[in-house]
């Protein structure tokens, strides 16, 4: 570890924000907790502001960590910041893979069950599983993080994953985007920052998927679309290969698109048919979330 740096607030202290305090409190001289909610619970004998009045004084800080539901647009411009997906993409050894859209949770957890049933080392993390920061540490290069990530998480990152999945994009939440265009905005940093060897799976028949996409310089691969993971009379196949009946599996096929997308990272990465069967037939996908955000096709 390195020398202690001075003066650190947390804004926020939900999930991630709690996470952050956990992960950098021991990298600080002093550590400030700041939340809008008055009735925040924080560490006894820890410096806090609290209610309406939590942003005040920031210039203060040598580094500000802000949780996703903080917009960032009410902080100062020229304060030093990060977020806990910020401090992951800048500072995680292992390959990350970026899974963004409707049911991005479960795609990304097919596809660390896919990847672990190939016989790798995943991480997960995002907005089910919980923040991600501890694989810093903890994750090597022959490992992969697999984050699900929401437009929060991703409007000020400047680091783009090795593989971005871009799931089909709707639903901003306008108390934080202005604008349907804004949203998008946020969620192209998936690819904007990526680079040429790169690769982004989307969703070719979902015009602001592919209008992300179109932002990578990396390689494109378009999901339910040959030679790519696609569905043909109700069996999943990759290029001219039949993986898996989907009437094997516990996804319907209204959710067909979610195995798809997986199917397609993860080939990248562990062609294995064997394994990748093997995950497909055990995964229990959360069918609250996945069926209700899935598309026919």
């Amino acid at each position: 570890m390195g020398p202690l740096m001075s003066r650190l607030a947390i804004l926020g202290y939900g999930t991630e924000g709690q996470a952050a305090y956990r992960y950098f409190a021991d990298r600080y001289d002093s550590v400030s907790i700041r939340d809008r909610d008055p009735e925040r619970r924080v560490p006894p004998g820890i410096s806090a502001r609290l209610g309406e009045d939590y942003l005040a004084d920031l210039d203060d800080f040598d580094l500000v960590v802000r949780s996703p539901g903080v917009d960032p647009r009410l902080l100062p411009a020229d304060l030093a910041t990060t977020s806990v997906t910020r401090h992951v993409f800048d500072n995680c050894r292992a390959p990350v893979i970026g899974v963004t859209g409707t049911s991005s949770d479960v795609v990304a957890h097919l596809i660390g069950a896919m990847l672990s049933a190939a016989g790798h080392q995943v991480w997960q993390g995002g907005n089910v599983a919980g923040p991600p920061i501890d694989l810093v540490e903890q994750a090597t290069p022959d490992h992969y993080a697999v984050l699900a990530l929401s437009s929060f998480q991703l409007q000020d990152v400047t680091v783009s994953p090795t593989l971005a999945v871009l799931l089909d994009i709707d639903g901003p939440d306008l108390k934080y985007h202005d604008d349907m265009d804004q949203y998008v905005a946020a969620k192209a940093n998936i690819v904007r920052f990526q680079e040429q060897d790169d690769i982004v799976v989307f969703s070719p028949h979902h015009r602001h998927s592919r209008r992300v996409a179109e932002q990578s310089p990396g390689h494109r691969q378009p999901y339910h679309a040959p030679p790519f993971a696609h569905l043909l009379d109700g069996r999943l196949r990759i290029g001219d290969r039949t993986l898996v009946d989907l009437r094997a599996t516990r996804f319907t096929s209204d959710m067909a698109s979610i195995p798809a997308a997986a199917l397609t990272a993860v080939w990248n990465i562990a062609p294995d048919p064997e394994a990748t069967c093997r995950a497909l037939v055990e995964f229990e996908p959360d069918i609250r979330r996945a069926k209700h955000h899935g598309r026919a096709w």
